[in-house]
């Protein structure tokens, strides 16, 4: 699209149509330029219009200059300056055949120039053809995905759509949130119950088909186990044999040995035996009853002793209860006596009066301490002469040993 080239290739037609016919009347001249002028100002008001309208007016301008700047005609070169004796010297149609390969190599050269710079334009728009290329393909790509996922999240809603449904406790099985109980069902998946079965199926038989063949296994190996324990025991006894013979034919006989396998010895050693244990058992039960003996002796005398000390405990009871009556009768004559002065004491007496009371409770205590003592000395005479007049081996028992111990 060249619309500048199209509204100018006429007018140069006319210029050189009207150039050429300048010789032959000035009226068809006048007429000419009159129907030059109508074009070009028809052909510019189209080109303002066209560039006022047409959005890719400007690239197309760029690109029609460039089109002209690299298909201008070549300027006019200058013939070289060739010196006055060289002309002397070569032909002059020689020197004109220079002066023509001199122009047309300088031609050539800003030829080779525009070429050179077309080269380089058109390497640009490839590079920026190429970068826009990888930019679409980019974008394709993006788009592709895009698309893609836009089908799958079609896709998805249309077969995952939000469902009310009302499912058994054992037929959610759906993970729950951390510490909220509550269940996530964005992931979640509804599959029908005969797969499901038919899935258990298969796995329960696989599992029975692997658990056969283990069992197979292990009885396999269980008599294996069985046959190797067995030859080991066969070699075990057979060792054991081998070893019994060897000793019965390394063993020396002697006379007891031989009166032992006649039988002549047997009955004589269970007489012997049966003395020795009837012997034992003597000892033993007189053993038993001397200690029995000491037990009831031990028995009768923590008796004695315990009704000693109930006898002590009730008399020092009655002691207690004299000194509490004799107690409360002095503090009957005390407060009497204090009620007879008056009621009123002195500080003096009153000082007096406690002194004197402490004075006869630490008298009283003394006075059972020393009844205290008294009572343990006589308790033991009392036991001393209960010793004199009735043996007691009591001290002798740790010491002794019966036959059972001697025999150990």
């Amino acid at each position: 699209r060249r619309p500048s080239m199209r509204g100018r290739q006429p007018s140069q037609r006319r210029n050189s149509r009207a150039t050429r016919g300048s010789a032959n009347s000035f009226a068809d001249d006048k007429s000419e330029s009159m129907k030059d002028a109508t074009e070009n100002a028809v052909a510019a008001l189209a080109k303002e219009t066209t560039s006022r309208l047409d959005p890719f007016n400007v690239a197309d301008e760029l690109q029609q200059k460039k089109y002209e700047a690299l298909h201008a005609p070549f300027p006019d070169v200058a013939p070289a300056f060739i010196d006055p004796e060289m002309v002397e010297i070569v032909e002059p149609h020689v020197l004109d055949r220079l002066q023509q390969l001199r122009i047309t190599k300088i031609h050539r050269e800003m030829m080779i120039r525009r070429k050179n710079l077309e080269l380089t334009a058109l390497r640009k728009q490839n590079d920026r053809l190429l970068d826009e290329q990888d930019e679409v393909a980019t974008k394709i790509a993006r788009l592709e995905a895009e698309r893609t996922a836009l089908r799958e999240a079609y896709a998805a809603r249309k077969w995952d759509p939000t469902l009310v449904m009302a499912l058994a406790q054992g037929q959610d099985e759906s993970p729950a949130v951390a510490h909220k109980g509550i269940h996530d069902y964005d992931d979640a998946q509804l599959i029908a119950v005969n797969l499901v079965e038919n899935i258990n199926k298969s796995i329960r038989r696989l599992g029975d088909e692997k658990v056969k063949t283990l069992t197979k296994m292990k009885d396999y190996r269980k008599r294996i186990n069985y046959m190797e324990w067995e030859n080991q025991y066969m070699d075990m006894q057979e060792r054991a044999i081998e070893l019994k013979y060897k000793d019965l034919q390394l063993l020396r006989v002697t006379k007891n040995l031989q009166a032992a396998l006649k039988g002549e010895v047997g009955a004589e050693k269970d007489r012997e035996r049966v003395e020795k244990l009837e012997a034992r058992m003597a000892v033993i039960s007189k053993t038993h009853k001397n200690k029995i003996e000491r037990t009831s002796q031990q028995t009768r005398k923590l008796g004695a002793q315990l009704r000693d000390r109930t006898t002590e405990n009730a008399r020092l009871l009655r002691q207690l209860r004299e000194l509490e009556t004799a107690v409360s009768v002095r503090e009957g004559i005390y407060r009497s006596r204090l009620e007879s002065s008056g009621g009123d004491a002195t500080p003096e007496a009153m000082a007096a009066t406690r002194m004197k009371r402490i004075t006869v409770r630490r008298r009283l205590v003394d006075i059972a301490r020393a009844q205290t003592d008294e009572i343990d000395y006589l308790r033991n005479e009392l036991d001393r002469l209960r010793q004199r007049t009735f043996p007691s081996f009591a001290h002798a028992v740790p010491h002794m040993t019966g036959p059972d111990e001697m025999d150990r």
